[in-house]
């Protein structure tokens, strides 16, 4: 009967874990490295290391992890090309040359 009991409980405890993990998942937002924001924007990852270290305001903001390595919030970088595109837009129809 303990023995059962016990598996139950155990049983029970896995889901409570599984389900508090999903839902932790399901808030984490996706991030690009250095190498997949270049895939993303079109850009070589060559040329995203350098914008990094000559031009970083060139680059969507980025995060510092680990004290060296560079991330982008997914959600953050479409946010950057939204603004980039509304500025054009603003430029475009005040007759303000690219």
């Amino acid at each position: 009967m303990t023995a059962l009991l016990f598996e139950q409980f155990k049983n029970e405890l896995k889901a409570e874990i599984v389900a508090e993990l999903k839902k932790e998942m399901a808030q984490t937002k996706p991030v690009l490295n250095a190498r997949e924001l270049g895939d993303y924007l079109g850009l070589s990852y060559g040329t995203v290391r350098n914008k990094i270290i000559y031009e970083p305001q060139t680059l969507p903001p980025s995060v510092l992890v680990d004290g060296r390595r560079r991330m982008w919030v997914k959600e953050d970088v479409d946010a950057w090309i939204e603004g980039l595109k509304t500025y054009s837009k603003i430029k475009e129809e005040a007759g303000c040359q690219p």
